[in-house]
């Protein structure tokens, strides 16, 4: 079903989202999360680690303390946006961290988080982890955040090719994960909304077997964003449906939108104009919004300790 909220004047969101076990998996720990501020809305994926119990628990305590903080803060501006996504993601992996230490069967645990914030024209993502946020636009889509895995690192870093990341025997191997540290570097981008912005939010049950290329098809081709959901699901499945699988697809309408110029989306680096109190000395001091900045000088190369989420 597809629900239509309005989020500021002469701008509305068509949200709705879709779940999956798959094909090949007794249970479903992926949690996602859309929820509908006074001026902006919500939208998030965590895909769990840490087996059965764990990742179940992992994903839903994150995806429930999220949206918890989300709501008790005010958000009606990018920067204010960007700052409560990195307050509520230090919540939520303080959280996680404190539950597995008390309980030895959940010890491990962990969950990715990409959690989307749309406030008015600006859309702000939060990355930890390999699930992916993308904006679609007049037929192209533009992969937002940028995956904290080992394998990816190493394409970076010319170790790997991207043609042998699929037979990679590390390629569940992600280098940060809700839960597992009590600190995160949160990965904090923005882009600018146009009129008829497609964006999507997914765990790597759909990105992984399907490609980004079938992706974009089944977005130009779905009328609504409920259908969107419906069909990435489906192609899922039909790829042999590996993993659980989950996503959001958010249309943004409304006179308020320019229409897009073209299908080139700039995503730009979100920093922080100040660092809370609590935080501790040593973390990174980070001003204000920037410029533009190439994607490849947007992730940290520092990250720890790795996870798979593939842990049995």
């Amino acid at each position: 079903m597809t629900d239509v909220h309005p989020i500021s004047p002469g701008i509305s969101l068509e949200v709705a989202s879709h779940t999956d076990r798959g094909l090949e998996r007794d249970d479903n720990q992926d949690s996602s999360l859309v929820a509908l501020l006074p001026c902006a809305l919500i939208a998030g994926v965590c895909d769990g680690m840490g087996g059965a119990a764990g990742g179940l628990v992992a994903s839903t305590r994150a995806a429930g303390t999220i949206e918890a903080a989300m709501r008790a803060r005010a958000v009606a501006t990018e920067q204010e946006a960007a700052r409560a996504l990195f307050d509520a993601i230090g919540e939520a992996t303080r959280h996680v961290h404190a539950v597995a230490l008390k309980e030895p069967h959940l010890s491990g645990m962990g969950t990715t988080a990409t959690i989307a914030a749309v406030v008015g024209d600006r859309l702000v993502v939060a990355q930890i982890g390999d699930s992916r946020a993308y904006v679609f636009r007049r037929g192209t889509l533009t992969q937002v955040t940028r995956d904290q895995t080992l394998a990816q690192l190493m394409v970076e870093r010319g170790q790997l090719a991207p043609h042998e990341v699929a037979t990679f025997p590390h390629a569940n191997v992600i280098l940060q994960a809700v839960g597992t540290a009590e600190h995160l570097d949160v990965d904090l981008r923005s882009v600018q909304l146009f009129r008829d912005d497609l964006l999507l939010v997914c765990s790597d049950g759909l990105h992984g077997p399907v490609g980004d290329a079938r992706i974009a098809e089944v977005l130009a081709e779905a009328k609504t964003s409920s259908s969107a959901c419906d069909a990435l699901v489906g192609q899922a499945l039909a790829a042999g449906g590996p993993d659980n699988v989950t996503c959001i697809v958010a249309r943004v309408t409304g006179e308020a939108l320019a229409p897009a110029p073209s299908g080139e989306v700039d995503v730009t680096r979100c920093v922080l104009a100040e660092v809370p109190v609590e935080t501790p000395a040593s973390e990174p001091n980070t001003p204000q919004v920037t410029e533009k900045a190439p994607l490849s000088h947007l992730w940290p190369l520092r990250w720890g300790p790795w996870a798979s989420k593939k842990t049995p």
